[in-house]
């Protein structure tokens, strides 16, 4: 892992990502709060290919960036990921730019959510205010099955009905 000005780094044009200015602002409290938790990656001609808006939190605060080189080696036909400078085998993609995409997107990808009701007793049993944290508690899907089970609205299951929880600190409802 490297330290890099920000200002020497640019965002990936191709970044399907965006950011309301409200994450922006709870970004950027996370980042006063606990430092940059991830690693930007980091091409070789410093494009950001993960961590883009991580970016504006780092210059905001004049932090340097916690980056992470990573590139493309092609061989052939075949182009392969190099993570920290070890060239990833197991997976070859057909362009560089197929690589990108799903780097990027498994950068930020999720691998487990939140359960509501262990969530809630958590911070009721610590005493914790998480009220300003951006918490998904949706199950998580994957695009595949987004792109191909989409339902109409008569499609919907009628009985299925939201599922309303309270914060115990803050008293806030949320309805999942």
């Amino acid at each position: 892992m490297n330290l890099l000005d920000p200002k020497t780094l640019k965002r990936w044009k191709d970044n399907p990502k965006n950011q309301t200015k409200d994450q922006h602002v709870r970004m950027v409290e996370r980042y006063k709060e606990f430092g940059q938790l991830t690693a930007f990656l980091v091409m070789p001609d410093n494009v950001i290919l993960g961590g883009n808006h991580g970016l504006d939190a780092v210059s905001e605060l004049g932090l340097q960036a916690k980056c992470i080189p990573v590139d493309f080696l092609q061989e052939g036909e075949e182009w392969f990921f190099v993570n920290d400078g070890e060239v990833q085998r197991q997976v070859s993609y057909k362009s560089q730019d197929e690589g990108m995409i799903k780097v990027s997107t498994a950068h930020n990808e999720r691998f487990s959510q939140y359960d509501s009701d262990l969530l809630a007793n958590l911070v009721g049993n610590y005493n914790v205010d998480l009220s300003n944290f951006g918490i998904d508690l949706h199950k998580q899907g994957t695009l595949g099955e987004i792109l191909n089970t989409e339902k109409t609205e008569e499609e919907q299951p009628k009985d299925k009905k939201p599922k309303n929880i309270t914060c115990p600190h803050c008293k806030e409802s949320f309805e999942i």
